[in-house]
């Protein structure tokens, strides 16, 4: 009744009512309280073990990542390397190389960073 309400029986009313629904939430406590699991604590682990170890638990995923990388690769450079030539007026082809080493040195900074900081 208070939001919108002027008077000071309204507001009188809307704070008594409060006070008593804070009451009542503070004598209610449950027997047993089942604690959540932290989901992307698990996810971060399991991402650790796919990127950082050798577990083989992994190994049939590190497998095929290794079969399909190698046209994937192709395909990105080559859109970045188009992309970035037409822009500053240089065949992709020029430019497919220092996109390639910069990728690299992007992904090897990065896995680096990840494995550091998980362990």
């Amino acid at each position: 009744m208070y939001p919108g309400a002027t008077t000071k029986r309204a507001k009188a009313r809307y704070v008594a009512k409060a006070k008593k629904s804070a009451k009542a939430k503070k004598g209610h406590k449950s027997a047993t309280r089942a604690k959540r699991p932290n989901y992307w604590k698990r996810v971060k682990q399991e991402l650790h073990l796919l990127i950082c170890t050798d577990d083989p638990k992994y190994a049939s995923l590190r497998k095929h990542l290794g079969k399909e990388s190698k046209p994937t690769q192709i395909a990105i450079v080559t859109s970045i390397a188009g992309t970035i030539g037409a822009y500053i007026g240089v065949a992709a082809a020029v430019i497919g190389p220092f996109v390639t080493l910069g990728l690299m040195a992007l992904l090897q900074v990065g896995h680096n960073a990840w494995c550091a900081a998980q362990t």
